[in-house]
C-alpha cells in the first residue's frame, strides 16, 4: 500500500511538473503565439467559406512570407503608446537605415547636425519617419499610387 502511494504521488507531481513546463515553455514568444493564432483563424476561415485549394495554398504563403511584417504592426502599437518625444527618437533609431538609403532624407539628416537651425530639418526628417507605414503585398499584385514614395 505504501509503494502504491508513493508511486501516485509520484506520477501526479511529475504531472504537475510537466504541465508548469509546456506552461512556461508555451508562453515564452508571444509573437509566435499570435502568428500561430492568426494562422489558425486563416484556416477556420478558408474552411468555412469553402476557398479553392490553390487559393488556400497563395494565403498561408502570404501570411508565412509576412510574419516579421505582422511582427513590426505589433511593435508600432507599442510605439503609439508612447509619449510623442520618446515616439520620435525611437522612430528615428529604426527607420534610421531607411531614411539614409533615401538621398534626400539623407542630406536632410546631415545638414542637420552640422547646422545652426539643425533641429528644424531633424524635426522634419522625425516628422517623415513617423509617418513612414510599411505595406505588404502579394506576389505579382499591382501596387502604387501618385505622390508616394516606395522603399522596396
Amino acid at each position: 500500500i505504501v509503494c502504491t502511494m508513493m508511486i501516485v504521488v509520484a506520477g501526479i507531481s511529475w504531472a504537475v511538473v510537466l504541465g508548469e513546463v509546456c506552461g512556461i515553455i508555451s508562453n515564452l514568444n508571444s509573437d509566435e503565439r499570435a502568428f500561430r493564432g492568426i494562422m489558425d483563424e486563416l484556416n477556420y476561415m478558408m474552411n468555412d467559406r469553402v476557398i479553392p485549394s490553390d487559393m488556400r495554398r497563395r494565403l498561408r504563403n502570404f501570411f508565412l512570407s509576412n510574419k516579421l511584417a505582422q511582427r513590426r504592426a505589433r511593435h508600432q502599437r507599442i510605439i503609439e503608446a508612447m509619449s510623442p518625444g520618446l515616439q520620435g527618437e525611437v522612430i528615428m533609431e529604426l527607420n534610421r537605415v531607411w531614411i539614409t538609403k533615401v538621398s534626400f532624407l539623407n542630406s536632410i539628416l546631415s545638414d542637420a547636425e552640422g547646422s545652426s537651425h539643425g533641429s528644424y530639418f531633424y524635426g522634419f526628417v522625425v516628422d517623415v519617419s513617423m509617418k513612414m507605414e510599411s505595406a505588404c503585398h502579394a506576389q505579382s499584385e499591382v501596387f502604387g499610387q501618385m505622390q508616394a514614395l516606395y522603399i522596396l
